[in-house]
């Protein structure tokens, strides 16, 4: 876990110039922490966030979809989502949804 977390950072770091150094370190934390809670790799969390909002704590998508993970409003109450700009409740709420998607194909 402690190699993942060095691993998240160094990508975010590194090709995220303009992620503060706090902001990605609390990202690769809660992307661990919440990776290991709902048994998915963090590193396919951090990849869909890089996609979705190049690690952007405030983006907003043209649909309005906010945050790291691009959440929908419709989804904030099921994963326990009050600031869709917390890195906490994103970073949550990505790896839970995206734990939910990935359940779903297993099951087609």
């Amino acid at each position: 876990e402690n190699l993942d977390y060095k691993t998240i950072l160094k990508y975010i770091t590194g090709k995220y110039k303009y992620t503060s150094k706090e902001d990605a370190e609390q990202i690769a934390d809660y992307l661990v922490k919440y990776g290991r809670e709902h048994n998915l790799d963090p590193k396919f969390a951090a990849a869909l966030i890089a996609k979705e909002s190049s690690f952007n704590k405030k983006a907003v998508s043209v649909t309005g979809a906010k945050g790291l993970g691009q959440i929908k409003d419709f989804n904030y109450k099921s994963l326990k989502i009050d600031n869709p700009f917390s890195i906490k409740q994103n970073v949550s709420g990505t790896v839970q949804y995206l734990k939910r998607m990935v359940n779903n194909w297993k099951k087609s």
